[in-house]
């Protein structure tokens, strides 16, 4: 597949994808003003997959051809079985996510691993990523990454309008969520709105 068909293939979930990676900042920094101890950068990335993760999985659950895989701590969601989009913090200075060098791993930056290998079914793998502020309290901008081990073959911006995280649609969901929701004066519902 090129760039532009697996673009179109996710476009349609753009605005889900960006109100789940705000909505979801919304919920860290929430955490944050709640228990203010010096946090470092990967528990907050930690919190914000987590959550992002569990928003994905109930967003696309019952859509029809897409499915999920989500194991190793983390999720993949599988459009018509041709891609498969892995959610990842990408380094500001690099444009890479970083990754313990797994089989499995080194296996989809290659672009040569197999979801389905009893299929002979040939994934192309892309990362919907996030950059962070400085001051981890705003995603800067959500991308699409489509590389080949340490080189970025395209990237396609998804949002970078600058001050994310604070202005977001809402969505509609009941995310199954294992860390309690802090709750403050202006609690914020998440909801995610399902593409028909």
């Amino acid at each position: 597949m090129d760039q532009q068909e697996i673009i179109d293939m996710i476009q349609p979930h753009f605005e889900a994808l960006e109100s789940m990676y705000n909505n979801s900042m919304v919920w860290v920094n929430s955490i944050m003003d709640t228990h203010p101890t010096g946090y470092f950068g990967r528990t907050k990335a930690t919190l914000l997959h987590n959550r992002v993760a569990n928003l994905a999985d109930e967003y696309f659950r019952d859509m029809p051809d897409i499915d999920s895989d989500k194991k190793y701590e983390s999720i993949q969601i599988i459009f018509e079985k041709k891609v498969s989009v892995k959610f990842k913090k990408i380094n500001k200075k690099s444009k890479l996510s970083s990754n313990i060098p797994t089989n499995r791993i080194v296996g989809m930056l290659s672009q040569q691993y197999s979801l389905f290998p009893e299929e002979n079914i040939k994934l192309e793998y892309v990362e919907a990523g996030y950059i962070v502020n400085q001051t981890w309290t705003d995603i800067e901008k959500i991308i699409l990454l489509f590389r080949m081990n340490n080189n970025i073959i395209w990237s396609y911006e998804i949002s970078g309008s600058g001050n994310i995280g604070l202005d977001t649609n809402p969505i509609t969901t009941n995310p199954v969520d294992p860390t309690p929701t802090p709750t403050t004066e202006s609690e914020t519902q998440i909801k995610i709105k399902k593409q028909s």
